[in-house]
């Protein structure tokens, strides 16, 4: 997912949705956001470790967080 993240040529209008957790994979979901350098459009998705995660808000200030409890709620439009 990052190789083709980073061919897109406008990443500017691309809004980046990741996991945090992101299983058997060796990496999470802030990793996937810094190595493909979507830092001002990504959010990441997460339930189990928004507290944890708030952490790390200090030292990575682009981290937007939204809980996947409402992520069926977002009306995504094309």
């Amino acid at each position: 997912a990052i190789d083709y993240i980073n061919t897109i040529e406008k990443k500017e209008k691309v809004l980046l949705l990741t996991a945090y957790r992101l299983d058997g994979k060796g990496i999470n979901g802030i990793e996937v956001i810094e190595r493909s350098k979507m830092q001002n459009q990504s959010v990441l998705v997460t339930n189990t470790y928004i507290s944890k995660i708030k952490e790390f808000n200090e030292k990575i200030k682009f981290l937007k967080l939204f809980a996947k409890v409402f992520i069926n709620d977002i009306p995504i439009v094309v």
